[in-house]
C-alpha cells in the first residue's frame, strides 16, 4: 500500500485554523474560479457539527 503524508505548518492558533476550515464565506472566496456558491443549508459564516451545506459550481476538466 502506498501512503502519501503531507505536513503543513501554519503559524496561527489552532482555533483560528479550525474556524477558517469551516467558514463558508472563506471557501466561496477561495473557489471563485469554479464559481462555487452555497445554495442551501448553512450559506454563510461558520458551519457547525450536524449542519449541512449544498454547493453549486462548475469544474472544467
Amino acid at each position: 500500500m502506498t501512503q502519501i503524508k503531507i505536513r503543513t505548518k501554519i503559524n496561527a492558533p489552532i482555533q483560528t485554523v479550525f474556524d477558517i476550515s469551516r467558514d463558508i464565506d472563506v471557501h466561496q472566496k477561495s473557489a471563485c474560479p469554479t464559481k462555487e456558491i452555497a445554495i442551501d443549508g448553512v450559506t454563510s459564516g461558520l458551519i457547525n457539527y450536524n449542519e449541512t451545506v449544498t454547493w453549486r459550481g462548475k469544474h472544467n476538466l
